[in-house]
């Protein structure tokens, strides 16, 4: 598996550049579509707000104790407040919208009780038009949702919204289906410099047998402009959740930027068994192919049962390994070892359904910190007591 993810990186990284110039081509593409697609649909028949427009959120609250060697035990009260609504334009477009708690971190939408009951933070989690170009074939624009198939969150955490423009199609029927998914998507913006971009593409099939399902897929991910390029978030500037960093001084400041480039082969399978307890097993992996060690990441696990009616309730264990450069550590998991990469995790998680809109869960990750360093390994345990209300 290994070396079929670094065959796979080395012949897309021979494309990138041509990969830039299919992607300038494909935006401008998709922008003349979708507005040909918005002023064909200016002549459906009048219909109320009620509608057209969909309104949903839920609300975390969340108990959380967390026990790491060389520091202090902490137990913190969090929540997490969520509301959004998407709206049909036409019969092929949609906007949609939300707000949600949490600061500029763009793995949390946590926000923690404290401060001396001060007002919380809102902040514009996604802001998308969503347009139906052909038949299975959607172009999405703006603050989105992660629009690649994720069997876990080795990767991506669960919380992260790209900006940018994403390509999504399947083709098929109920017994097999083709999908594939691409995006452009900015990272940093800068004034007198070169901007950092995500270039990135995914394909996976769906096969479908009575009550057994299996995805197979591959993906490449393809930074540019991060190596040499100061950290991503401004309000974490020293800080490189776990990658390779080097020190950069300008004048009397002091800052880290990143001494590798990230580009990042991944595939993946899930299995399932639909039956009246579903079971669910899932193995995934992805290699850096520009790092030359600590370039490998992997998770595997498994599910039992699925949340639906009252009553119902899901299972969950999964091991995932992280090395230092594997991925992108800004971007992955928050919760497993305090986020980022260089670490591996035993994860156990339980969910219940109490009633309608309202479940309970609780999980418990028991971590390794720092385990590219044998003298600075230590401990990272995590437990999590969860109650969760939808509408």
């Amino acid at each position: 598996m290994r070396t079929a993810i670094i065959i796979l990186g080395v012949l897309v990284r021979k494309q990138r550049k041509t990969w830039r110039m299919r992607t300038a081509i494909i935006i401008l593409g998709v922008l003349v579509l979708t507005g040909s697609l918005v002023m064909a649909g200016g002549d459906e028949v009048n219909k109320t707000w009620t509608d057209t427009i969909k309104v949903s959120g839920d609300l975390r609250l969340r108990y959380q104790g967390v026990s790491e060697e060389t520091k202090p035990d902490r137990t913190l009260l969090r929540l997490r407040a969520r509301v959004g609504a998407e709206a049909d334009v036409n019969e092929r477009v949609k906007a949609g919208v939300m707000l949600a708690t949490g600061s500029a971190d763009p793995t949390g939408e946590n926000q923690t009780l404290t401060d001396g009951f001060s007002h919380k933070t809102i902040s514009l989690s996604l802001a998308y038009v969503d347009c139906l170009l052909w038949k299975d074939l959607n172009a999405v624009g703006g603050k989105i949702k992660n629009p690649f198939i994720n069997v876990s969150d080795l990767i991506w955490d669960t919380d992260v919204n790209p900006e940018g423009i994403a390509l999504k199609a399947k083709y098929g029927n109920e017994n097999l289906q083709i999908m594939g998914n691409a995006g452009s998507f900015w990272v940093t913006e800068r004034a007198t410099d070169a901007d950092t971009r995500l270039y990135a593409g995914q394909l996976a099939a769906k096969c479908k047998r009575g009550s057994f399902e299996l995805t197979v897929g591959a993906s490449y991910y393809t930074y540019d402009n991060l190596e040499g390029y100061g950290l991503l978030d401004p309000e974490r500037v020293n800080n490189a959740y776990g990658n390779t960093a080097a020190d950069q001084v300008s004048g009397v400041t002091t800052s880290k930027v990143y001494t590798m480039g990230y580009n990042m082969a991944e595939c993946f399978a899930e299995a399932a068994v639909v039956t009246k307890i579903p079971i669910r097993l899932f193995a995934q992996c992805v290699i850096n192919t520009d790092a030359d060690n600590n370039d490998t990441g992997y998770a595997a696990g498994l599910g039992l049962g699925k949340l639906k009616d009252p009553g119902s309730y899901e299972l969950g264990y999964s091991f995932i390994r992280l090395e230092k450069d594997a991925v992108l550590g800004a971007l992955t998991d928050g919760d497993r070892w305090g986020g980022g990469t260089d670490g591996q995790c035993n994860k156990f998680s339980v969910k219940y359904q109490i009633a309608k809109g309202l479940q309970a869960g609780a999980a418990y990750y028991m971590s390794e910190k720092t385990i590219s360093d044998e003298a600075r390994q230590h401990d990272y345990d995590r437990i999590q007591f969860d109650l969760l209300a939808s509408f």
